[in-house]
């Protein structure tokens, strides 16, 4: 299996994305727990982009010398990603803070009707969407739009 993932690179990332949406998830039940009973959500999003500041800084220092070596264009995407995942954090600890865990993580599981979106109007060189990519994020977002109801309902 191991052998096969290292060949297979499409299976990889989605074994890693597997991961990493469970990570995510976990972090959203942790993040309604910090925004309700211990800290505002500025202030979770701050502490929780810290340590993970942190935790990267240590796992990157290998491949950090690279980046000044970059050009100015590919340093401006990692500041602009950055900008956007600080974003992204403060705001669902914000909307964690109002709202339960089960209604915020739907809607912010729209992740990949941006990432679609995104994609065809930034990387339209690099990413190849098709109709099968739109089906599936069509599907995705209907599941969301299911699971939404049936949490209000």
């Amino acid at each position: 299996m191991l052998d096969r993932l290292k060949t297979n690179t499409a299976l990889l990332g989605i074994v890693v994305a597997f991961f990493a949406a469970a990570s995510y998830g976990g972090s959203q039940v942790v993040g309604r727990k910090v925004v309700t009973e211990l800290a505002p959500p500025l202030v979770a999003a701050l502490f929780a982009l810290f340590f993970g500041a942190l935790i990267l800084g240590i796992m990157a220092t290998p491949t950090i010398a690279r980046i000044p070596k970059s050009p100015r264009k590919s340093i401006m995407f990692i500041c602009l990603s950055g900008l956007f995942a600080t974003g992204g954090i403060t705001l669902l600890y914000s909307a964690l803070s109002v709202a339960p865990v089960v209604v915020v993580s739907p809607v912010a599981s729209l992740t990949p009707l941006f990432a679609l979106l995104f994609s065809r109007l930034f990387l339209e060189k690099l990413e190849k969407v098709t109709r099968q990519i739109v089906l599936g994020t069509a599907l995705v977002l209907t599941g969301i739009i299911i699971i939404s109801i049936a949490t209000n309902g």
